[in-house]
């Protein structure tokens, strides 16, 4: 396998824009975000994602409401709920260009995550998936994906 690493992520909290979470402004505790329910996206079903690790070795938990496989319903449970999700800031800008959402830091330290795009050995060779990567490559170069730090 072959690896190339694309960019680092962050996470942040997404909800609805007029969320009551969102009144409590940059003094938002791991108290306040653990307040409410959680939905969580993961495509195995498994109910714990990397934000629950980190919970974890903090000694702490969440209500976690809803586990779905992917993120087309994540905008419409976070729209007529009180419902919040911890995604990656990519993702969570993404959803607010679309959608009446709002990103609140996560409240406390969270390593970022790494992401690498993975193939086999037999295509770095093959002319098209070259061109495939040099293009991702360029597109997180342009984007500022690398960056290291978001600013809120």
């Amino acid at each position: 396998m072959e690896r190339l690493f694309a960019f680092e992520d962050y996470f942040v909290c997404l909800c609805r824009s007029d969320h009551p979470l969102l009144r409590r402004g940059q003094s938002l505790s791991l108290d306040d975000l653990l307040d409410f329910s959680h939905v969580v996206v993961s495509s195995t079903g498994d109910p714990r994602a990397a934000f629950d690790a980190v919970l974890e070795r903090q000694g702490r938990s969440r209500n976690i409401a809803a586990t779905i496989m992917n993120f087309t319903m994540v905008p419409e449970l976070l729209l007529r709920s009180d419902l919040i999700g911890v995604f990656t800031h990519r993702t969570s800008t993404y959803l607010t260009e679309r959608y009446t959402l709002s990103i609140a830091p996560v409240p406390i330290e969270v390593a970022p995550n790494a992401n690498h795009l993975i193939w086999h050995r037999r295509y770095s060779n093959d002319p098209a998936h070259r061109w495939l990567r040099d293009e991702l490559r360029r597109e997180w170069e342009r984007s500022g994906a690398k960056r290291a730090k978001i600013t809120f």
